[in-house]
């Protein structure tokens, strides 16, 4: 894991939504002190933590940590939800295409 990204991510994310260390602590019950730490990259975040963390921010665990750029892929999913039949198979061919038939897409 990349401390310092994770400690950008956390740092972008709380600015996003206006929080300060006491407000993320008491939303994720993660400590405003390990949160301080997490920030400074004085201490790696355990899992839970991320978890946490990335649930009272409303981003992915993987946005959090730095593994990919879209910080919202619980809105992706919604958007998908809603689409009509013609539209997901449009962007199936699109994530086929793109991102490869690995055994990582499946249709749903």
């Amino acid at each position: 894991m990349d401390i310092n990204k994770f400690s950008e991510r956390l740092s972008h994310c709380m600015q996003e939504h206006h929080l300060n260390g006491n407000d993320l602590a008491a939303l994720s019950g993660v400590t405003a002190a390990t949160i301080s730490r997490y920030l400074n990259g004085l201490r790696t975040p355990t899992v839970d933590n991320v978890v946490l963390l990335a649930d009272a921010l409303d981003v992915s665990v993987d946005y959090l940590l730095g593994r990919h750029n879209v910080p919202d892929d619980k809105m992706l999913v919604s958007l998908y939800s809603i689409a009509s039949s013609d539209d997901k198979r449009v962007l199936w061919t699109l994530l086929e295409r793109y991102g490869g038939n690995h055994g990582t897409t499946k249709r749903q």
